[in-house]
């Protein structure tokens, strides 16, 4: 929740508030009581879900949810450990989580007009390409099954997507 996670997940909450979405915050055991059912869409944020919360959301994707993580969303369990469920269900593997300590965004409207992009990301969306800046966090990740949806100017993969299931 320090420096540019925390400022990413204010953004996150913002965008989604201004597009007049309902939204609710979901903690970690309410993964397991069933409460994900009534909902279509699921924003993971953080970097450690616990093994039994990533077991019921991976069941939820395949049943027709959809999931959006986040840069790092989900890599660790509870014990720090790589998370092969979530990973899995993903279709990456995580080799590096790139948050150089001068590019960090702590509060969006002071740090981020003054910060340097820590690469670019090219997307191509209905035949257009557009190139977009990372700024703070960079997860580096290996393809596992998904599909990259946009580049790092390595080429290396930046957005990947995935069909599940029903999800």
């Amino acid at each position: 929740n320090e420096k540019s996670f925390g400022s990413a997940k204010r953004a996150l909450y913002a965008a989604i508030l201004h597009q007049q979405v309902g939204l609710d915050f979901i903690v970690d055991q309410h993964a397991a009581d069933g409460t994900l059912a009534k909902y279509k869409v699921l924003y993971l944020t953080d970097n450690h879900v616990s093994q039994a919360s990533s077991k019921h959301i991976a069941q939820w994707v395949k049943n027709g949810g959809t999931l959006f993580a986040t840069a790092g969303a989900g890599m660790f369990d509870e014990y720090n450990q790589p998370n092969s469920i979530m990973r899995g269900l993903y279709g990456v593997e995580q080799t590096a989580l790139d948050a150089p300590a001068n590019a960090q965004v702590g509060f969006l409207k002071e740090d981020l007009p003054f910060k340097n992009a820590i690469d670019t990301v090219t997307l191509k969306i209905d035949g257009k390409e557009y190139t977009l800046p990372a700024l703070g966090i960079r997860s580096r990740i290996t393809l596992k099954g998904a599909d990259a949806l946009g580049k790092f100017s390595d080429g290396s993969p930046a957005l990947a997507t995935r069909k599940v299931g029903k999800g």
